[in-house]
């Protein structure tokens, strides 16, 4: 899918026109997963090395795995946070809040926002945390989870995106498996470089 047309639906979410680069923009907020430690750190180095490569690049981004990539309108910071918590506590008294995911290779993607990308197995600790905090946060989702690490943003053809795949595999630097220990609420309004992690939530 090509990001030429005027709005696009991506994980729930309707990104509504282009910026100025080309880059499309959303509006509101988003809860990813933050990975830790060492797997945070080489997964930026990733990242970094990736947007290096290319001159037409919205710019780098935390490392995530996206639990939920858009979330109602009229969400607010105050209402949503308190929710997080108390998923978090539901789903811990069963999975004992520790969260450990397997990748599988990094591969090309088909959208803007996942045109490099290392699919993570979904586990039951995963979804079992997502619908936790589905339920909180009376969401009604209708669309099937992919959930994935987020390696590089762009409009590229799928042979560039192929290489930097190659490419990302080839630095080594991320591990098979990844620790998480926080949810993250992103304000996703506008381009790239103007989203910002508005609240932390340790699990």
């Amino acid at each position: 899918m090509s990001p030429s047309a005027e709005s696009h639906a991506l994980s729930g979410q309707l990104f509504h026109t282009m910026s100025a680069k080309g880059s499309p923009y959303f509006a509101g907020y988003a809860l990813w997963l933050l990975p830790a430690g060492q797997g945070h750190e080489t997964a930026s180095r990733v990242i970094q090395i990736l947007a290096g490569q290319e001159s037409d690049t919205p710019g780098t981004f935390e490392p995530h795995v996206t639990l939920f990539g858009s979330l109602p309108a009229h969400s607010k910071p105050a209402t949503i946070i308190p929710a997080v918590h108390r998923a978090i506590q539901s789903w811990g008294s069963g999975a004992g809040y520790h969260l450990s995911l397997r990748r599988q290779p990094a591969q090309p993607g088909e959208l803007y926002y996942q045109s490099v990308l290392a699919p993570i197995i979904p586990q039951d600790s995963l979804l079992g945390l997502r619908k936790s905090c589905e339920k909180e946060l009376r969401l009604d989702m209708d669309k099937p989870y992919f959930p994935h690490l987020s390696l590089f943003y762009g409009d590229l053809s799928q042979s560039r995106r192929e290489e930097l795949a190659l490419e990302a595999e080839r630095t080594g630097l991320i591990p098979d498996e990844l620790s998480f220990e926080e949810i993250a609420l992103v304000s996703v309004e506008g381009v790239v470089k103007d989203w910002k992690v508005v609240a932390r939530v340790h699990l």
